[in-house]
């Protein structure tokens, strides 16, 4: 069964200053040098702006004009304010400056290794920008310099996160489930999401040392934060624990080749009681249509060759045995699905 929401697109409210690289790249150098934090005090005359921050007024008008075309900010009889619309997304602000960060990785892949990233996985894998970013291995321990390693790529999965989860949680059927277990969880923004609409859920989150650790750090004084806990192991390698009502997959499974989350799936359903749910939560298939593609579609495009469409995990849930299978979609900044399945 395939349910699918109204292809109403609900991407993150930033995500509607990250249209253009223009106006992105002088978004981002407005909040590096302080700009933003003057505006959003109330409005301030440019000139007085260029003497405080010891820039050229020249220059200072130049960016001015690129954040006013990129409509975050007005100016009137040379005072600049902040647009209305863009101060509404300021509590999100450490989900833009992820973005920004991950866009300006995205964007030197495409310039420089488009051919590798279409054409040539391995080649890609091997010298993309991204990954070098999302670097697994420096997750393995929780010395200083591995936690800030790490913390650059879970800001950022935990700024998409955010997002995604409250929009995703109505797809899962989660109401008499007990104990959940997030295999690849991150910081436990998705379980948090999941325990918040459904208040006698406790949740698992797995991953390695550096995840979990700050992921205890993200969740710490959250109201969900009792009910979930966090376990150290590579799913990879190391057994899945078992106990748990339901297991989850979001957003991990496209990470691997077909033989690798094959195996994951396989460990997932071995872990999981006689009518035990399994959700694979994932983007689909990258597929740009006949409209010019926003700036921020670059971050979806490096990982283009990765996404599959959700027939590829329904089908593999049902060579491995997995009764009632069904597919639910929400349209986010792309198809977004819930493949579901119950171990019989």
């Amino acid at each position: 069964m395939v349910n699918r929401s109204a292809v109403t697109m609900t991407p993150a409210p930033e995500d509607a200053f990250l249209t253009t690289f223009i106006g992105s790249a002088a978004l981002s150098l407005a909040l590096r040098s302080g700009l933003v934090d003057k505006l959003a005090q109330g409005p301030q005359q440019a000139a007085a702006l260029a003497v405080t921050a010891k820039l050229d007024p020249r220059g200072v008008d130049l960016l001015a004009g690129l954040l006013e075309s990129a409509g975050i900010i007005t100016r009137q009889a040379g005072a600049l304010n902040l647009t209305p619309v863009f101060t509404a997304i300021l509590p999100r602000r450490a989900a833009l400056e992820s973005k920004l960060a991950f866009l300006d990785l995205a964007a030197r892949d495409v310039l420089d290794r488009l051919p590798e990233m279409l054409f040539d996985t391995p080649a890609y894998v091997g010298s993309g920008k991204v990954f070098e970013l999302f670097r697994y291995d420096r997750a393995a321990t929780t010395s200083p310099e591995d936690l800030a390693a790490t913390q650059r790529w879970l800001d950022y999965t935990t700024a998409l996160t955010e997002h995604e989860a409250p929009l995703l949680a109505p797809l899962m059927a989660l109401e008499t489930t007990a104990r959940l277990l997030d295999v690849g969880g991150n910081s436990g923004a998705f379980v948090r999401a999941l325990c918040a609409v459904n208040p006698t859920l406790r949740a698992t989150v797995l991953d390695l040392p550096a995840v979990t650790e700050l992921g205890r750090r993200y969740l710490a004084g959250t109201p969900e934060a009792e009910r979930i806990d966090f376990i150290t192991a590579d799913a990879r390698r190391d057994p899945l624990p078992p106990g748990y009502d339901a297991i989850s997959f979001k957003s991990v499974l496209h990470d691997w080749p077909e033989p690798d989350a094959r195996q994951l799936v396989i460990r997932a359903r071995d872990a999981l009681p006689s009518g035990g749910r399994l959700f694979v939560v994932e983007r689909g298939a990258f597929a740009p249509g006949a409209a010019p593609l926003p700036y921020a579609a670059a971050a979806n495009l490096v990982f283009a060759r990765f996404y599959r469409p959700p027939s590829v995990y329904a089908e593999l849930l049902g060579e491995l045995g997995f009764g009632d299978i069904s597919v639910q979609t929400v349209d986010i900044e792309m198809p977004f699905h819930v493949i579901a399945g119950t171990r019989p």
